[in-house]
């Protein structure tokens, strides 16, 4: 039996035509197969964007016949974003897949300029886990939860949810630009030590998590709830924070929470997160966003943030690993 060969070519103005029915058959599979929250660009607009050198991409080739397509970004923050590795005939799929990676990687090879490579594998993705091991890829579990605005058994949880006596001197209040500074140093000193830093560098410094929020609150990652994203106050310091954003017109989101390591398990967190989602629900009554949920990502492995969502009536939608492959010729520049 002859042996499948494959070859890989970067993608560019010369050969992106030559994808463009993988390229639409990814955007038709997109939101089912790989859990996208919204449609991928069309194929002109991706055409462009790639000639403008803001996306990249490497193509698969059997015999001069286009296989698939890998898709992916270089961030400010020096992580490549890996969007997507989409190949429409399963045959040899993880081969394919391993040609893909091993092409991205031979492209990459050398070079100083970047940190990791960044990966979600959502949905149908999922089945790649065992084999991106083989490229010394390293995988974290992921939980996706969420509150239902639909199930009246989440509002129940919810309104039941005891956290306690609230402690003497503390106060929660809305998002104010004056809290930024302090916002930073409690999410720096939350997430650098946390699983995420390795897929994310920008929770390793104050600078990488000023960009993080500086996006957050200037609508980047959807639009920003300043009123719905609560802040723990004492005596004028910020001791914790639960952003909110629209992340699509239908899901709210809670992309960051963190309290000050010397006030965990005191409940404090839990009781910022249930003023936000109070705060959220109070803005779906007077029809100030139409979300359907709320959601959150969390470490699988992070059981006592687990609970804390689940005391709150979240539930775990789905789960999936996200997959990073750091650069040991990185040198800050």
């Amino acid at each position: 039996m002859q042996q499948m060969l494959y070859k890989t070519e970067a993608l560019t103005s010369s050969n992106i035509d030559q994808i463009k029915s993988i390229y639409e058959d990814f955007r038709l599979k997109a939101t089912k197969d790989y859990r996208y929250e919204i449609e991928p660009l069309d194929y002109y607009s991706f055409k462009d964007t790639l000639e403008a050198g803001k996306i990249h991409g490497i193509a698969l080739f059997e015999d001069s016949v286009p296989q698939g397509v890998l898709i992916y970004v270089f961030e400010d923050h020096k992580a490549i974003e890996l969007n997507i590795i989409h190949i429409p005939d399963r045959k040899e799929l993880n081969k394919k897949r391993l040609a893909l990676l091993e092409g991205l990687l031979e492209t990459l090879k050398g070079r100083t300029d970047w940190k990791v490579i960044s990966y979600p594998l959502l949905g149908f993705q999922e089945t790649f886990t065992r084999d991106i091991a083989l490229l010394k890829f390293q995988l974290v579990g992921q939980a996706m939860v969420k509150f239902d605005f639909s199930d009246a058994i989440a509002y129940k949880v919810l309104q039941k949810a005891d956290v306690g006596n609230f402690p003497e001197g503390y106060k929660v209040e809305s998002w104010d630009e004056k809290y930024f500074d302090s916002a930073v140093e409690v999410i720096n000193l939350g997430f650098k030590n946390s699983k995420d830093a390795n897929f994310d560098p920008r929770f390793l410094t104050p600078e990488g998590c000023a960009e993080v929020i500086r996006k957050i609150t200037g609508n980047f990652f959807g639009h920003f709830l300043a009123a719905e994203t609560k802040v723990l106050v004492k005596e004028g310091i910020v001791e914790g924070v639960c952003f909110v954003n629209m992340a699509t017109p239908a899901k709210a989101n809670v992309p960051l929470i963190s309290v000050r390591k010397n006030i965990r398990n005191k409940g404090l967190g839990k009781f910022i997160l249930k003023e936000a989602v109070v705060s959220v629900i109070r803005a779906l009554s007077d029809q100030k966003i139409g979300a359907n949920q709320l959601n959150a990502a969390v470490e699988t492995d992070n059981y006592p943030a687990l609970k804390m969502y689940r005391k709150l009536g979240f539930r775990e939608e789905f789960t999936y690993p996200h997959a990073y492959f750091k650069n040991t010729n990185y040198k800050e520049q």
